[in-house]
C-alpha cells in the first residue's frame, strides 16, 4: 500500500514509549516525512515534533494520520474514532498498525466513504501471497534476525539501509514489488518491462499488471511470467471513470505498488488518478514530444514530411502526454517507410527507452547508484 506523505502522529494518551513505538520508529528513521503531533492530555510521550491538531495538520499539507501507538491486544479505542472522523472529513487518509481494522468502527467507514478518503490497516492484508513459486527474482537480498518482536528486525534492517548508504553502496529498505503496469491490450512496453525486471541489479520489480478491459492479452503474459494480473474492468462502472479509477487505486496502494507504468493503457485518466499518482506514474508515447501529442503520430509526421520520429517517456499530468520529458529516442523516417514500417522501428525503440528510463527514474526514488 501506499501511504501519502507528510503525516501527522497521534500518540493519543501513551503512557511510555514502548507504546509509542510505531510513531518512535517512523521519528527515528524517515524523520522528513513527519510535519508534526498530536497527543491528548496526559499523554506521556514526546516525539519532539511540533504539537498540531487536525486542522493546523490540514492547512500544513498533511496527507496522513498516522495512529503511532500500540497497546495490549492491538485494540483502537473508540474514544478515538471522532478524532479519526474529524481527520477524514479535513482530507486526510487514515493509517493503522494495530490489530482492529479501521473500518470496523461504523463511523469511521462512513466517514471514508463520504469524504473519499482511504483507511490503511497496515497489520492486515486482502492480497493473498503466492509463495514458493520458483521464479528468480532481481537484486540482492540480506535476512536480518532480532530477538525483539517490538523493533529488533527494523532497526537492524534500517540501520544497515543508513551505513551501506553511507558507504556509497546501492542499498534500499522497501517492500519488493514496487511498480505496477496498467495495460488495455497485448502491452509489448509491459512484456520488456517483464523481462528487464528479471535482469540481476534491475532497479524495479513488476508487482502487477492491471487491465481495464478482460480481453487484455497482456494479462496472460504477465501470469505466465509468475506475476500477479488483475483487470478491474470499466463496463460496471458505465461512465464514471472516477469510481473506476478509485477500484484502480485500491488495488495499486493495497498491493505496495510506488510507481505506474502506463503501457498502452487507452484511457484518458482524471484528475483523481493523476493527483493521487503525481510524479510516480510515466507514460511512453510514440512522438518525439512536445510534437504530435495523441494518436496517429506515425502517419501525421510522415504526411508532415518530418526526417525522423521516436518516442518519450514522460510523467503524466493533467494534459495529454504534456508531462515533463525524462527520456527520448530519435528514429530517422526513411524514404519507403508507411507508417506501419515506421511503427516498427519506433517501437523497438520504445522497449529499451522505458526499461532504461523507468530504471533510472526508480534509482532517483531510492538514491540508488547504477550497478556497471
Amino acid at each position: 500500500m501506499t501511504i501519502h506523505k507528510p503525516y501527522l502522529l497521534f500518540l493519543g494518551d501513551v503512557q511510555d514509549p514502548l507504546s509509542a513505538k510505531t510513531a518512535l520508529g517512523v521519528v527515528d528513521w524517515r524523520r522528513d516525512w513527519c510535519v508534526g503531533q498530536m497527543r491528548l492530555p496526559g499523554c506521556a510521550v514526546d516525539l519532539g515534533l511540533p504539537e498540531m491538531n487536525i486542522a493546523q495538520a490540514a492547512a500544513a499539507g498533511v496527507k496522513t494520520l498516522v495512529i503511532g501507538v500500540v497497546n495490549a491486544g492491538g485494540v483502537l479505542p473508540e474514544r478515538w474514532t471522532s478524532l479519526i472522523v474529524e481527520a477524514l472529513e479535513a482530507g486526510l487518509d487514515v493509517a493503522s498498525g494495530l490489530h482492529t481494522r479501521l473500518e470496523s468502527f461504523p463511523a469511521v467507514r462512513e466517514a471514508a466513504e463520504r469524504c473519499g478518503r482511504t483507511l490503511h490497516n497496515v497489520r492486515h492484508s486482502d492480497q493473498v501471497f503466492a509463495t514458493g513459486k520458483g521464479v528468480k527474482r532481481p537484486g540482492l537480498r540480506l535476512l536480518t534476525v532480532g530477538t525483539d518482536c517490538s523493533v529488533g528486525k527494523k532497526y537492524t534492517a534500517l540501520m544497515l539501509e543508513r551505513v551501506m548508504r553511507a558507504r556509497g553502496l546501492d542499498a534500499d529498505f522497501r517492500a519488493t514489488g514496487q511498480t505496477g503496469v496498467l495495460i488495455s491490450g497485448r502491452g509489448s512496453n509491459m512484456e520488456a518491462l517483464i523481462k528487464a525486471a528479471q535482469a540481476p541489479g534491475c532497479p524495479f520489480e513488476i508487482a502487477l499488471v492491471l487491465a481495464n478491459k478482460p480481453d487484455a492479452k497482456g494479462l496472460e503474459i504477465a501470469s505466465q511470467a509468475g506475476i500477479e494480473a488483475l483487470c478491474v474492468d470499466q463496463k460496471p462502472f458505465g461512465k464514471d471513470r472516477e469510481a473506476h479509477e478509485r477500484a484502480l487505486d485500491a488495488a495499486l496502494s493495497s498491493r505496495g505498488i510506488e510507481v505506474i507504468a502506463l503501457a498502452g493503457y487507452m484511457r484518458i485518466l482524471t484528475p483523481f488518478l493523476v493527483d493521487a499518482w503525481a510524479g510516480r506514474m510515466l507514460n511512453i508515447h510514440p512522438s518525439l514530444l512536445p510534437a504530435y501529442p495523441g494518436l496517429d503520430t506515425h502517419a501525421r509526421a510522415i504526411a508532415a514530411g518530418e526526417v525522423e520520429a521516436g518516442c518519450t517517456v514522460h510523467l503524466v499530468t493533467a494534459g495529454v502526454d504534456e508531462g515533463p520529458i525524462l527520456g527520448q529516442a530519435r528514429v530517422p523516417i526513411l524514404p519507403d517507410d508507411d507508417e506501419h514500417a515506421l511503427a516498427a522501428r519506433v517501437l523497438a525503440q520504445e522497449h529499451r527507452l522505458y526499461t532504461e528510463t523507468l530504471a533510472t527514474f526508480c534509482r532517483g526514488l531510492s538514491g540508488a547508484k547504477p550497478q556497471d
